[in-house]
């Protein structure tokens, strides 16, 4: 399937991993909460146990925000029809042949869960299956993942010209200094 004619509200479901890819401005964060709402009313697969990774903290926020909204607007499409709504939602939710009731329990159920959503940095991901599975990773509990190490290097740093050049004579060091 190209790129090119996917449509989020009526490409069929793939089973496993779905992979977003596009460039900025495209529709990916649309087409993501949608691929989310569907999952959850079409496949009845929770949202907690639906994952989905982006690069950045503003877009995993983003994400919230949108699917909650997208949530919020099925569930208003199906409960109140009548009034201002996006034509995309109106056409899949007119396709479903699904109970409207069953509709709008699993999205009451998936508006309640929200806040048990895997919506992920790359980092957070990494730092929450860490924290989850430890033994898994072989790491230490409680260890936490930095982001900006560069305190660190500059303690490192710190301690490795005390170590090796305050001992040694000044025209040694000299022409090291200027770089340090």
């Amino acid at each position: 399937m190209s790129i090119t004619n996917f449509r989020a509200v009526d490409n069929p479901l793939q089973r496993g991993i779905n992979l977003i890819e596009a460039s900025a401005g495209t529709g990916k964060t649309y087409t993501i909460a949608m691929l989310v709402l569907r999952f959850i009313v079409e496949r009845e697969i929770p949202i907690e146990q639906q994952l989905v990774v982006t690069f950045t903290k503003a877009a995993t926020e983003e994400l919230k925000v949108r699917v909650r909204a997208r949530l919020r607007d099925a569930l208003n499409i199906v409960a109140y029809p009548e009034g201002e709504h996006d034509p995309n939602l109106v056409e899949w939710i007119a396709r479903l042949d699904i109970p409207q009731e069953t509709i709008i329990q699993r999205l009451r159920t998936a508006i309640v869960d929200l806040d048990r959503a895997s919506i992920f940095t790359i980092h957070g991901l990494c730092q929450r299956l860490l924290s989850e599975f430890p033994l898994d990773g072989r790491q230490q509990f409680e260890q936490e993942l930095m982001a900006d190490t560069s305190s660190i290097m500059q303690s490192i740093m710190d301690d490795f010209w005390r170590r090796e050049f305050y001992r040694r004579p000044k025209e040694e060091v000299a022409p090291l200094r200027w770089r340090y």
